[in-house]
């Protein structure tokens, strides 16, 4: 990588000159430690044999729509000049352009771009972030993964109801895209001016609708800013509320930034040189460019080892029966051992909110018994013709939590009458012991033994 940069003395962010290159970017997205997010001049299209953007694109449909002069606009204009320009004619209210884009946006029948496609095929980043409100990133993932079905979990932000990732990055069971600024709909909940920026920036670092797993992820993650056309002011602010300190502080993680705007702007140069030396700045072109290297250097590395599927990834996977995905039906055996870690992690939350360990796990041997006992009493046989196998038990002392989602178990009189508060645990009393005794021997139970025992003492 080469080329000149607007700081006085030199850019000492260059790959060259400051150590950052392109083996420890590979290293850490092996490790799934790298989170692309992604700006609209990764959005290359062509109208009529012209490239343009698709934001561009958009904003010319919506200046013909809403009949806008083009005298009045730049010869290139953005969806913000077009949206200004709208709202200072006085012809309507800013209200009424988002259904109208919404409905460009669906018309649009473009594939997705090339930059696109090869950050999709990049199968060790699970997680996107798209600045653009369209949704040819979501359609890149399906086609270049999910053989175009739509298996690409997508969260949408809104400033009002916010919205966060599922569960934190390392345990996402999916590939998955997060909507920053919002996604074209009929409602005003998605960024076409910079005053909806400026709303969006707002509501980020408010504690009320902060998402803190997206936030988590950003602090512990390397973040490629790419092609995301920010302006000197929003570029210092959005790297700020993405990090947990000060830009100065020392962190472990590192911000590449490979953007043809920010990269001309003398001034954010000098102020990241200065105060956010984690910040690199690729100065071998633009977005397009990085792209094309990080893939082709990707598939150099990864074309000789054994393919590593992505989350949800291809490798395995098997379209959905008609009429939706069935529960349980994972991808791949890698989607069996994180649903059964997950099942894990749950429990041991259960235990921690519960002190005295293992309490739901015997109250459910003994609900398990007496249903059991219950169903057999439907076909009652003879006492003599049962055979009660050696080793089936049930506890005199049963520990369970005392909580409303264990209602079920006060009602078939497993919980000790003078049972407390959520976290407090009683034994299974002697008159609860006594009918299931009587419900067994009514049952005849030919596969349940009884005998009083009891059980280790979990109160601690």
């Amino acid at each position: 990588m080469s080329g000149e940069s607007g700081v006085p003395g030199g850019d000492p962010r260059s790959a060259a000159e400051d150590g950052w290159d392109w083996d420890a970017l590979l290293a850490f997205i092996d490790e799934r430690r790298v989170i692309p997010i992604v700006g609209p001049d990764l959005l290359r299209i062509e109208v009529d044999g012209v490239p343009t953007t698709f934001d561009h694109y958009v904003a010319k449909q919506l200046a013909g729509r809403m009949s806008v002069p083009a005298e009045r606009l730049p010869a290139d204009p953005s969806l913000n000049d077009v949206v200004s320009e709208y709202v200072s004619m006085g012809r309507g209210a800013r209200q009424d352009l988002y259904p109208k884009i919404r409905n460009i946006v669906r018309e649009a029948s473009f594939p997705p771009p090339r930059p696109l496609v090869q950050l999709a095929e990049i199968t060790d980043i699970d997680l996107f972030v798209t600045t653009t409100f369209d949704g040819l990133l979501e359609s890149a993932l399906n086609t270049a993964r999910f053989g175009g079905q739509p298996m690409t979990e997508t969260i949408v932000y809104k400033p009002k109801g916010g919205a966060d990732l599922p569960r934190p990055k390392e345990t996402l069971a999916r590939t998955a895209i997060f909507h920053l600024f919002g996604r074209a709909s009929t409602l005003p909940d998605y960024v076409i001016s910079d005053e909806d920026m400026l709303e969006f920036i707002f509501s980020l670092q408010q504690e009320k609708s902060r998402p803190p797993l997206l936030f988590d992820a950003f602090r512990d993650n390397h973040l490629l800013l790419l092609g995301v056309n920010f302006a000197d002011w929003l570029a210092r602010f959005f790297l700020r509320v993405a990090k947990p300190g000060r830009l100065s502080d020392p962190r472990d993680v590192t911000e590449v930034v490979a953007d043809s705007k920010m990269t001309h702007d003398s001034t954010l140069l000098v102020f990241l040189h200065h105060f956010s030396s984690r910040t690199k700045i690729f100065i071998g072109g633009g977005a397009v460019e990085f792209v094309d290297g990080l893939w082709q250097r990707w598939r150099a590395l990864n074309r000789s080892a054994p393919a590593r599927p992505s989350r949800g990834g291809a490798a395995g996977w098997r379209a959905p029966p008609r009429g939706g995905p069935r529960r349980g039906l994972y991808a791949n055996r890698n989607h069996v051992a994180l649903a059964s870690e997950r099942g894990n992690l749950r429990r041991q939350r259960l235990r921690r909110r519960c002190p005295r360990a293992q309490r739901v796990d015997f109250a459910l041997q003994a609900l398990v018994l007496l249903v059991r006992a219950r169903l057999l009493a439907l076909r009652p046989r003879p006492l003599s013709e049962c055979r009660p196998p050696a080793g089936r038990l049930l506890p005199t002392r049963v520990a369970i939590c005392a909580g409303p989602r264990h209602e079920h178990l006060r009602r078939e009189g497993l919980h000790h009458p003078g049972g407390g508060g959520r976290h407090q645990g009683r034994g299974l009393d002697s008159r609860a012991l006594s009918g299931a005794a009587r419900d067994l021997a009514a049952a005849g139970a030919a596969d349940v033994g009884v005998r009083s025992t009891h059980a280790p003492d979990h109160r601690g």
